[in-house]
């Protein structure tokens, strides 16, 4: 198969230097013919920072990393393979799950790589390789980069529809070798998304039947039924990713149709230390399509090479928690808030009431400190009364402004995924036809503002570290974001408002 040419890398944003071929002794007592894109550190080979190693899915190639390649720091070593069989890697016979993270290691010993920190980046079943990789290599792995990936089928959901369609027998062969409809099905997923050239380079070593072979092949290694050859080293795999001690980001393209949230989802539940970072408009090629490489970035900065500054405590120990001077207040029978549009209005002992209502209600309905609840409750006393309710029993505020429509609202609750909304009946009829979160219990408000069940104690108060909210923005520049608060970054942000303008217990906000 011919490389491609000096240019084609040029007009790509990549040095064709990078571009290598190495003789690779196999675990299988062969010889392999590996390609590789080696961006190497700055200073070159051996004084690198960082290590990062690649791993692509299928029916992709090295150059789904590109831009790992062109936008990770100067100073770290990026290597991206080309899986044997794919890419510009030699064309051999059929490879299992197991065959293929031990490929993995033997390509990565042959990279003599340098002592620096080593971060192991995959996507689609590049992701499930990655993490077989992670459990069984010998060397220390610093962390994981995930991106669209799945070790095991999520609980109450089927195979993608689409690997099922593509692992038929009758058509497997058909559209995975004999015609390139596998590979254009992958490149439609995300077509407006990726530029030409992403396009032209996705199509570049497939455009032989001999050279497709591969990608039949990775499809039928996909265990669809029971009993499959590969089954039970995935399972295995998937029960060991707990042991790891070590930071996971998953990076997800949230419009996905083939590893959708709830493979997300999965994976979260199976690691110890997970960030996710969802990008609301990506699709399957995810790092094509988004600036994964930034927030991958980031992630290693702060969590691996611990570059970046710690943050300032933003509470002292013992100061005024959120709803502390609603406590302190409680018998006090002065206006507290007043809501002319709704002619209803709450003296601050009523008010505390109802916020250690809804605390109580929250705990006796099942809800546990750092819950996600999801405010379906429109403005109102009530709203007001919720989110300190929950605060006051340790969970997390998920808020989205009504303004961002019913689609906006949607997506901004699936992406913060909630265990409970609160709202009218109005609200839960609302999330259920739409889905906005259906894993998600819902709450009636006034049951809740009523609850008769026993108060939450002052040791479960929430330690300024403790997660808060979970607020979006407006989506005036694009698809709402999340961002998370903790308890001590709020009462931070109360203070600083409070001292600024002089506010007292003696003032009246309209």
């Amino acid at each position: 198969m011919t490389l491609v040419a000096d240019g084609d890398w040029r007009k790509r944003g990549l040095d064709s230097r990078w571009s290598r071929l190495l003789e690779v002794d196999g675990h299988d007592g062969e010889r392999h013919r590996w390609h590789v894109l080696d961006r190497p550190g700055a200073n070159g080979a051996g004084t690198e920072t960082c290590t990062v190693l690649c791993v692509h899915g299928n029916p992709t190639w090295s150059y789904a990393w590109s831009r790992f390649l062109r936008d990770l720091p100067d100073d770290w070593r990026i290597v991206a393979v080309d899986q044997l069989g794919m890419g510009f890697s030699e064309v051999t016979g059929p490879r299992r799950f197991r065959d293929r993270v031990s490929d993995l290691d033997d390509v990565a010993r042959a990279l003599e790589l340098s002592d620096a920190p080593l971060v192991i980046a995959g996507h689609d079943w590049g992701g499930a390789i990655a993490m077989g990789f992670a459990v069984e290599s010998r060397r220390p792995i610093a962390a994981l980069v995930l991106c669209n990936t799945g070790i095991a089928v999520p609980e109450g959901r089927s195979a993608p529809r689409l690997i099922q369609l593509a692992g038929a027998a009758p058509l497997r062969d058909l559209v995975c070798r004999r015609t390139r409809v596998f590979v254009e099905g992958t490149i439609g997923l995300s077509w407006r998304r990726l530029t030409s050239t992403d396009r032209r380079a996705l199509r570049d070593p497939y455009r032989s039947s001999e050279h497709r072979s591969a990608i039949s092949d990775f499809v039928g290694d996909v265990p669809l039924s029971s009993p499959h050859p590969s089954e039970a080293d995935l399972a295995a795999v998937a029960d060991r990713l707990g042991d790891l001690d070590i930071p996971v980001l998953l990076a997800w393209g949230a419009a996905d149709p083939v590893f959708d949230d709830s493979f997300a989802d999965d994976l979260a539940g199976r690691f110890r230390d997970v960030s996710i970072h969802r990008f609301a408009r990506a699709g399957h090629l995810v790092t094509l399509e988004a600036d994964v490489a930034s927030v991958a970035a980031d992630f290693v900065l702060d969590r691996v090479l611990g570059s970046r500054p710690a943050p300032r405590p933003l509470l002292a120990s013992g100061a005024d928690g959120l709803t502390a001077a609603i406590e302190r207040r409680a018998d006090d029978t002065h206006l507290a808030v007043s809501d002319l549009a709704a002619g209803e209005s709450a003296t601050f002992r009523e008010f505390a009431t109802r916020v250690e209502n809804v605390a109580a209600g929250l705990r006796a309905a099942g809800v546990e400190p750092g819950d996600r609840i999801g405010l379906l409750t429109p403005p109102s006393i009530d709203l007001l009364a919720v989110a300190y309710g929950v605060w006051r029993a340790g969970a997390v505020a998920v808020v989205a402004d009504r303004g961002l429509g019913l689609r906006g609202l949607g997506r901004a609750l699936g992406s913060a995924r909630p265990s409970w909304l609160i709202g009218p009946r109005a609200a839960r009829a609302a999330s259920s036809v739409l889905r906005w979160a259906p894993q998600a219990t819902f709450l009636d408000v006034t049951s809740l503002t009523e609850s008769s069940a026993p108060r939450v104690t002052d040791d479960d108060r929430p330690d300024a570290a403790d997660p808060a909210a979970v607020l979006f923005t407006s989506g005036a520049t694009g698809p709402a974001k999340g961002v998370r608060y903790t308890h001590g970054q709020l009462t931070a942000q109360r203070d600083a408002l409070a001292g600024t303008y002089s506010i007292t217990g003696d003032d009246r906000l309209v």
